[in-house]
């Protein structure tokens, strides 16, 4: 899936104000441990986008940024579970926001 087009196509849908609401897990900070797994799996070996349909060390809250939106609101998280595996603790950083036409 083309990302950067989604969102484009997304800003071209809302009517001027019209507001695009969020929550999506993103990769971890570049300098980390984290993010180079999450690298490895996602685009070196493919295997977490075969398994799960999703990449690991996608930056959307940057892609977002990118966009022409009039107003961008939005904040990184964790989001943790004590009861998940490690794997699932991949998908851990979140970006939730708003972007407005």
């Amino acid at each position: 899936m083309d990302v950067r087009r989604a969102i484009h196509e997304i800003h071209r849908v809302l009517v001027p104000g019209g507001r695009y609401y969020y929550l999506e897990h993103v990769a971890d900070n570049p300098e980390t441990r984290k993010y180079r797994i999450q690298s490895f799996l996602s685009s070196k070996l493919q295997i977490w986008p075969a398994v799960f349909g999703c990449y690991l060390d996608r930056q959307i809250d940057h892609l977002i940024a990118q966009e022409n939106f009039s107003q961008i609101a939005q904040k990184r998280l964790r989001i943790k579970s004590t009861k998940c595996s490690r794997f699932f603790k991949l998908i851990e950083p979140h970006v939730v926001g708003v972007a407005i036409k």
